[in-house]
């Protein structure tokens, strides 16, 4: 179990990684999908798109390949500033990515998950749409106490 140095238990510990961005990877009791950095922030499973030059307006999650593929989509990530899990899920909870112009858009920056920085960008990569969810609904409180603690 991972807690937050109030106490509020955060999810399930399923895996770790150790390295610059250090996260906890968690299932909450909502069963959502969290990467948990030991700052309290969400770590973004890839990287967040915009098609505005500013890293404005919705955000769409990066496949990371041209090809169609599946992930959770109660997957959680974050710009910052909301919370979004992806959407339309299946009846076996997983969403696809879609190619950009199925969407009737194109990718126009990215932003920096480690500084928050908006770079230009284009790619063909497929996206995921994304919806926004609170944390609380999310099975994470509304704010993340740190330091974090594993409880076996």
């Amino acid at each position: 179990m991972l807690r937050d140095a109030s106490g509020a238990a955060l999810g399930t510990v399923i895996g770790m990684f150790a390295g610059n961005d250090s996260y906890v990877t968690i299932l909450t009791t909502s069963r959502h999908y969290a990467q948990i950095r030991f700052d309290g922030r969400l770590h973004n499973v890839s990287e967040l798109f915009f098609t505005s030059k500013d890293c404005s307006g919705p955000p769409y999650l990066g496949s990371g390949t041209q090809q169609q593929t599946r992930r959770y989509a109660r997957t959680l990530v974050s710009n910052g500033k909301d919370t979004y899990m992806l959407s339309k899920p299946d009846e076996r909870g997983l969403s696809e990515s879609q190619a950009q112009e199925k969407l009737g858009i194109a990718i126009a920056s990215i932003q920096d998950e480690s500084s928050g920085a908006c770079v230009s960008v284009a790619t063909k990569e497929q996206v995921f749409t994304l919806e926004s969810v609170s944390l609380k609904s999310s099975g994470l409180p509304d704010s993340i106490v740190v330091p974090l603690q594993i409880e076996p």
